[in-house]
């Protein structure tokens, strides 16, 4: 819809503001008695930017402090107000409703504004807690601490960068990787893991190899970060790279029938065992990754659901060759196997045995694995695996 599509009568403040953010009128179109600071400060864009710019008498220090607090496009993008409003009206309480009012999206932009025109009124105070919210590691490089003046780069600093806040994970990268090695000391660590076990998420893999010593209960423990954090808190694991010993570690203090290790370790440890591919390649097929049963008895405590699954898979000679979607793997099955799909079941019969192996599904996830030799009529008995072969119940 256009402004000539509208009825002049029909014209509302409202009405005006939604067709210039969709570009569909031009700020020449709003009557003059519509010019109102509020009605600029919901336009704050392209021509209204402009218009505002270069009518610097029309616009006192209220009018900035009511647009960086209202309108998202103040704080954001290299035409963000700071670029524009008048240099005398920069100091640190516009720069503090700046960053209390960016906090939802985390946008540097009008930092950077101010560190060009005004350093001057970037306190101390200031550039730590831009350090917290708006440092970050991209291509090798960190633009933030490049640009911070060395008279504040202490030890509080560091930790502020080093930071982790959980909606900013992982945009912050190797933050860690950035910062001088001499800052990253035990102590400086551990001080990062006292704030919040969360703060894992910046730990660089020297950083989580880092040896600690500590009095627990009496005694004296060494160990190494990555296990300090696993044992304090489960959680920590998604926060790191996943390796064979974490894996094992992890595994001692969480077993596969507990609630820790069936969020999103599980689907984390499955994907570490079969790596993503992108497309499936000619001669493959998908079958689900996922078993929401039950494991056989003689078996739960080696698998968890999913290798259950990978089990059975692998006893019927089937390669999975990776993970293609969250919840499918690429395989290639043997010339001994016909799969037959359908809506809800996937049947593997093996013409070799005369058996058949049925996976009721919904969607891609198995509900239930079932086993039955040709001469019997249906699927009956439940499937285990037993010496690396399906076996009937």
């Amino acid at each position: 819809m256009s402004l000539e599509d509208i009825s002049p009568n029909d014209r509302t403040p409202e009405m005006y503001v939604s067709l210039i953010n969709h570009n569909r009128c031009h700020l020449e179109d709003v009557p003059d008695e519509l010019l109102s600071n509020s009605f600029l400060i919901s336009t704050f864009q392209g021509e209204v930017r402009d218009y505002i710019k270069n009518h610097p008498a029309k616009f006192d220090r209220q009018f900035y402090k009511n647009l960086i607090t209202s309108n998202y496009y103040a704080t954001t993008g290299e035409e963000n107000c700071f670029r524009i409003m008048p240099v005398e009206y920069i100091d640190e309480e516009m720069c503090t409703l700046a960053i209390l009012n960016s906090l939802d999206h985390m946008k540097s932009d009008w930092f950077y504004a101010v560190q060009e025109r005004k350093p001057e009124a970037l306190t101390e105070d200031l550039w730590k807690l831009g350090a917290r919210f708006y440092a970050e590691e991209k291509d090798g490089e960190n633009k933030f601490l490049k640009m911070t003046p060395e008279q504040y780069k202490d030890e509080e600093y560091y930790l502020e960068m080093c930071s982790s806040i959980c909606s900013l994970y992982p945009i912050k990268g190797k933050i860690m990787d950035t910062i001088p090695k001499e800052v990253i000391t035990p102590q400086f660590l551990m001080k990062l893991l006292s704030d919040t076990l969360e703060n894992i998420a910046t730990f660089n893999e020297d950083a989580l190899e880092t040896e600690i010593a500590y009095h627990e209960n009496g005694n004296e423990v060494h160990e190494r970060i990555w296990q300090f954090a696993i044992r304090k808190w489960y959680a920590t694991v998604e926060r790191m790279k996943l390796t064979p010993e974490r894996i094992a570690y992890f595994k001692q203090y969480y077993s596969n029938d507990t609630d820790q290790y069936n969020g999103s370790f599980r689907s984390r440890y499955r994907k570490f065992r079969h790596p993503k591919v992108n497309q499936l390649k000619e001669g493959e097929i998908l079958l689900p990754n996922q078993y929401a049963g039950t494991v056989p008895e003689n078996m739960e405590r080696e698998y968890d659901a999913d290798q259950y699954l990978e089990a059975i898979y692998r006893s019927l000679d089937i390669e999975i060759v990776g993970e293609l979607t969250d919840d499918t793997y690429a395989v290639v099955v043997p010339s001994n196997l016909t799969i037959t799909k359908t809506d809800d079941t996937i049947q593997i019969q093996n013409q070799d045995s005369n058996t058949t192996i049925q996976l009721s599904c919904y969607k891609n996830l198995v509900r239930e694995i079932e086993f039955a030799n040709s001469k019997q009529s249906g699927i009956r008995n439940k499937v285990i695996v037993k010496d690396g072969l399906p076996k009937r119940v």
